[in-house]
């Protein structure tokens, strides 16, 4: 069974808005053992839409197809659609009654525009929406069957769990397919790679997703039946969890704050940040985490040398003998921040995040995280690179994945 996924709009093709509805359908479709064989993005000319659904029409048997089925006048999938089928658009009167009825329930004005929502292909059957008025539409042309459903991700989605899931599931699938996603940070690609290498995996490949300081590890298992397969993934996962160690901090649907979190809360321990370098990220995702009141207790950005030695007491001589940049100014601020919150634990980070204002013994991208915690305060060294955005990012997660290692032996 081929399948194809067409996205449609300019924002996607020219890179204005990230895909997400064909990440979303190609996971699904992975899940439901019929992994789509391409993946095409088409803007918004009709002509090319056209052009797309007659290409995947040759060679796929399934066509889902999201985007531009809206009321304005860059919304022509629909009009496309009819072209590439040689078939006339029609106003299905009773959607058209359906859908003025939802707009009246919402006290919306009914345009002429919105009536475009209602002309359908001839031999099409509209897919209600459950959560917004552009349906989705079900079409065969000989043996091919085509989805087309809006670009909003809530509605594609909602769409395709209640009527296009259903379907799909009886179809005849590949062999048994199950992924699962192992979170790393702290390690390179080819060094992880390196590593699993050394463990001869059978039956299940491995691929690399790289992100600033840190690896995904997606696993895929096939087999005749799910059990296999899951057994092929856990066998898989325990030998690169024992091989990785610290290094994997989470599986799936995990994330670095989320993990540091649930150990802040476990262990029954407070935290407090001072940040310079970051200036308040850290902090942003420490309580991006739902009930981080339950362990974050206070936030400060000190990004001045005047801000670190008024609110975090960093004495003046130690930021004149060592700079703002230094080991000894980062413990300071993490032993300030435990010292104003109550907090247990303090978490600093300073550092030249660039891509100016470096020198040659402090380069841009060298970063240091402090952290106290009772008597004892501490700070390691980091080099990143030479991009601000990811200087910055790379520091929290390291901060993060240096206080979850913390935990991890108390």
């Amino acid at each position: 069974m081929k399948v194809e996924i067409i996205t449609v709009g300019d924002e996607l093709l020219w890179g204005q808005t990230a895909d997400e509805n064909a990440s979303f359908l190609s996971r699904r479709l992975v899940q439901l053992g019929l992994p789509p064989r391409w993946q095409t993005t088409v803007g918004d000319d009709p002509e090319n839409i056209k052009e797309g659904l007659l290409t995947a029409g040759g060679r796929a048997d399934v066509v889902l197809v999201t985007g531009g089925l809206g009321a304005t006048d860059d919304d022509r999938t629909r009009s496309a659609l009819a072209q590439a089928l040689r078939q006339p658009l029609i106003l299905d009167e009773s959607l058209w009654s359906d859908i003025k009825g939802r707009m009246d329930a919402h006290g919306w004005a009914t345009r002429s525009a919105h009536q475009r929502l209602a002309l359908i292909p001839r031999s099409s059957r509209p897919l209600p929406n459950p959560v917004g008025l552009a349906p989705g539409l079900f079409l065969k042309a000989g043996e091919i069957s085509f989805y087309v459903l809006p670009g909003v991700p809530a509605e594609m989605r909602a769409i395709f769990e209640e009527q296009i899931v259903p379907v799909l599931e009886k179809l005849p699938s590949e062999r048994i397919i199950r992924r699962r996603c192992l979170r790393t940070v702290g390690a390179g690609e080819t060094q992880i790679a390196e590593t699993i290498h050394t463990l001869s995996l059978r039956r299940v490949a491995v691929s690399y997703l790289p992100h600033p300081c840190g690896v995904d590890l997606w696993l895929t298992a096939r087999a005749d039946r799910a059990r296999e397969a899951e057994d092929l993934l856990s066998q898989a996962s325990r030998r690169i969890e024992e091989a990785l160690e610290e290094q994997i901090y989470g599986t799936d649907d995990d994330t670095l704050e989320r993990v540091t979190a649930a150990l802040l809360v476990m262990k029954k321990l407070t935290i407090a940040t001072a940040e310079s370098c970051t200036g308040g990220l850290l902090a942003d995702r420490l309580t991006d985490v739902p009930g981080s009141s339950a362990y974050f207790m206070h936030g400060v950005v000190a990004y001045s040398n005047e801000a670190k030695q008024r609110i975090l007491k960093v004495p003046k001589r130690t930021l004149n003998r060592h700079g703002a940049v230094s080991a000894e100014v980062a413990a300071a601020m993490a032993a300030g921040a435990v010292r104003i919150s109550q907090a247990d634990i303090g978490l600093s980070t300073t550092g030249i995040a660039g891509p100016s204002g470096g020198t040659e013994d402090k380069p841009v991208g060298l970063v240091y995280i402090g952290m106290a915690h009772g008597e004892r305060s501490f700070a390691c060294r980091f080099r990143f690179g030479n991009d601000r955005a990811m200087n910055k990012e790379c520091a929290v997660r390291t901060a993060l994945n240096l206080v979850r290692r913390y935990l991890l032996k108390q």
